[in-house]
């Protein structure tokens, strides 16, 4: 949808209403293509009079056309006679018939009308011969009376956010009369409202007297808008779509679209079962972490040794660092985290841990996208040991002074920067033999963990720099 208004914005010189109105066309093209085991094509004339394919539809049911995707692709006018005529002349409808690839097949082309303009051509393009069995002229019948209210406008609602024009293999198809009764029903159709307690023949009967729960047929008929509806009923969860089909105005009946989604919905209940779970889990995490931490802060108090309590309110922002990350997992529902947010809720253990000082801040810079938890979790214990490291070292005379965090992302690779305005560095200093305890702990996570590469320099301050590679996260299945 987003590549076709952008294809018509830069190649043609259509308003935005008018991009609109072919946004609610694309809308219906997937299920023209599947009811008419066509290939459904969309044109537009470009500012230079040449005609672009600025939208298309292959067919579920039957072997596409054409092995490439022909969006964007501009054509010669001897191409498609059919598209042409409807552009030029002021038709309703051109049908033609011409050789592709050694195959005879069949251009339809409709008209896509607004203001009284056509400002693009719907094509129906079909191998010949056409279709053979009673369930195939009864599918392309439907799908002519469709392509008429394109020309005509008529299809009202199709575009809507709310209703679903996919169709799947297990989709039934009825066509429903205009007086509500059912003309033709699909074998899947049959099939599903059998499941639901009907039994018999579906064809001949109301809709209206099959099943009480047949509202979106019956709104579709009584309206004229198209409808759609999802109910419960014999332990069975169906959705119903219709769309009334008119004929200038006149309502000839309607073709409705039954699937049984139960599976689907049993899935999905049990994908909330389980984001539910995880969520409460990050959740009881988060809390026991905290309560180490309040531990650890109380046996701290008690020694007298400045070395052991300085190690164990290292500890505790470490472990705090890591309970941050799941808070916030516990309030969302994937499982990823944007680390820019979390460096800052980060900041704010570490400051606390070390006493509030109006001299000392952090400042975060840069974006880093979505990062996965356990990336995140890593990520953050090398930037709390790192902001510990600058507060402890880089300001030991007292001095004001400030740690930024700068944050790159390009693509799958992240860039952080861990950045003081302090003393610097020592002259000679060997991050591999002279590093504290802090640093190997940042080494390790970098190089073990995270699989990534640690540079550190210091000029008017201390800099490391950490470059990554942020995984995707695999989808659940």
């Amino acid at each position: 949808m987003q590549r076709m208004r952008q294809l018509v914005k830069d190649h043609t010189s259509l308003s935005e209403a008018e991009i609109d109105r072919l946004a609610e066309v694309t809308h219906t093209m997937q299920l023209l293509a599947d009811l008419s085991y066509a290939d459904i094509l969309l044109f537009c004339r470009t500012e230079g009079g040449a005609f672009m394919v600025v939208a298309e539809a292959k067919p579920n049911t039957a072997i596409s056309l054409y092995s490439e995707n022909r969006v964007g692709t501009i054509l010669d006018e001897p191409e498609n006679p059919a598209v042409v005529e409807v552009f030029t002349v002021d038709s309703s409808q051109e049908v033609a018939k011409q050789s592709l690839d050694g195959q005879q097949i069949e251009i339809k082309a409709v008209p896509v009308i607004f203001d009284k303009e056509a400002i693009a051509v719907l094509s129906r393009e079909i191998k010949l011969p056409g279709p053979t069995s009673e369930m195939e002229h009864m599918y392309m019948s439907m799908a002519d009376q469709i392509l008429k209210m394109v020309s005509n406008d008529e299809l009202v609602g199709m575009g809507s956010p709310s209703f679903s024009t996919t169709r799947t293999a297990g989709d039934g198809i009825m066509k429903i009369e205009s007086d509500g009764s059912i003309a033709y029903a699909s074998p899947n159709a049959v099939s599903i409202y059998r499941r639901l307690g009907v039994e018999g023949n579906l064809v001949g009967r109301r809709i209206q007297e099959i099943s009480r729960y047949e509202e979106a047929v019956v709104r579709a008929l009584e309206a004229k808008r198209v409808r759609q509806k999802e109910t419960t009923e014999r332990g069975r969860t169906v959705l119903r779509r219709a769309i009334p089909l008119l004929d200038n105005g006149n309502l000839t009946g309607a073709l409705a679209i039954v699937r049984d989604v139960t599976d689907l919905r049993r899935r999905d209940q049990e994908l909330r079962i389980k984001e539910a779970t995880i969520r409460e889990i990050h959740h009881r995490v988060k809390n026991n972490l905290q309560t180490i931490a309040s531990l650890l802060r109380l046996q701290a108090r008690r020694l007298r040794s400045a070395e052991a309590r300085d190690a164990l309110l290292e500890s505790v922002s470490r472990i705090s660092s890591i309970a941050v990350v799941h808070e916030i997992l516990a309030g969302q529902e994937a499982e990823t985290v944007d680390f820019g947010e979390l460096v800052g809720k980060i900041s704010d253990v570490v400051l606390q841990g070390i006493g509030t000082h109006a001299e000392l801040k952090v400042e975060v810079k840069g974006k880093s996208g979505m990062v996965p938890a356990d990336t995140a979790t890593s990520l953050a214990m090398v930037v709390t040991e790192l902001m510990q490291n600058a507060f402890e070292h880089a300001f030991t005379d007292g001095r004001a002074g400030t740690v930024t965090v700068s944050l790159e992302r390009r693509g799958r690779r992240l860039d952080v920067a861990v950045a003081d305005d302090g003393v610097g560095l020592p002259k000679g200093f060997d991050l591999a033999s002279q590093a504290n305890l802090g640093l190997q702990i940042v080494q390790t996570l970098v190089h073990d963990e995270l699989n990534g590469e640690l540079k550190i320099s210091s000029n008017r301050g201390t800099k490391v720099r950490i470059s990554l590679g942020v995984p995707e996260r695999e989808k659940e299945t």
